[in-house]
């Protein structure tokens, strides 16, 4: 018979040093795609969120983290993307150029077929039951911060699980319910197996987005639904994940 867990928040979670650090939040907004093979300019639009860490030199970027090199005003930090394909990216912390260089390892070098171009702008991100304050936010009275939100306090998580609480005294969560708050302020209410994510649970991405459904070796995979924050763009993505990325989408 399934158990219904309640999570009581008066005093969510510890936040770590990283998220009591100072960070840069910036919006970044497309306006050109480089073919470095012909040298052909398109204009595009988009927009990317990047969090630095100047403290510890880390970012934080589409999901992932990690610290990152200084090149006299330049930031420079590369992700690998499996079958030898990388993307490279560089930040000018002067004039706010973002650049994105994709392309593939050919005999151990770098070698970039594509380069999109962004202008970035510092920003504070303030999330619901927050105001502005001196620090940059504050939660609002009755609310507890925890990583990049606000939870009221006294709140009652309510959540579905067959799988027992997680040990309080314990940093290895295995076959347990609970919750977790992660560097970059991004935080997990939700089953875990071996330490990871995996059963049913929500996350709340550091820059505001929410996913709630199955998770699988630490990745959405399963149903579920991924909610953007408010002021972004307002489609809601429903359907069936799988590693990571929607495969199906749910049209009902």
């Amino acid at each position: 018979m399934k158990k219904l867990l309640l999570i009581i928040f008066t005093m969510l979670i510890s936040i770590s040093s990283a998220n009591a650090e100072e960070r840069v939040n910036l919006i970044c907004d497309a306006y050109a795609s480089i073919n470095l093979d012909t040298n052909e300019v398109t204009r595009v639009s988009g927009t990317e969120g990047i969090t630095i860490f100047p403290e510890s030199k880390k970012y934080s970027f589409k999901g992932t983290s990690g610290p990152y090199r200084e090149d006299g005003n330049i930031i420079r930090w590369a992700i690998g993307l499996g079958a030898g394909i990388v993307d490279k990216y560089s930040l000018d912390r002067v004039s706010g150029e973002f650049t994105d260089f994709f392309g593939r390892m050919i005999d151990g070098k770098f070698n970039a077929g594509l380069v999109q171009k962004y202008n970035c702008k510092k920003t504070i991100y303030i999330p619901p039951n927050a105001h502005v304050s001196d620090t940059g936010w504050t939660c609002n009275k009755g609310y507890t911060k925890s990583g990049n939100y606000c939870f009221k306090e006294k709140q009652i998580i309510r959540y579905v699980s067959k799988l027992p609480d997680c040990k309080s005294s314990s940093t290895y969560r295995h076959n347990c319910f609970g919750t977790h708050t992660y560097p970059d302020g991004g935080v997990y209410i939700g089953e875990f197996l071996n330490d990871i994510r995996n059963g049913e649970g929500t996350f709340y991405y550091p820059n505001g987005d929410k996913y709630d459904g199955k998770w699988k070796n630490d990745l959405e995979h399963g149903n579920g639904i991924y909610y953007p924050r408010r002021g972004r763009w307002r489609r809601i993505f429903s359907g069936f994940w799988r590693d990571g990325k929607l495969e199906a989408v749910n049209n009902n």
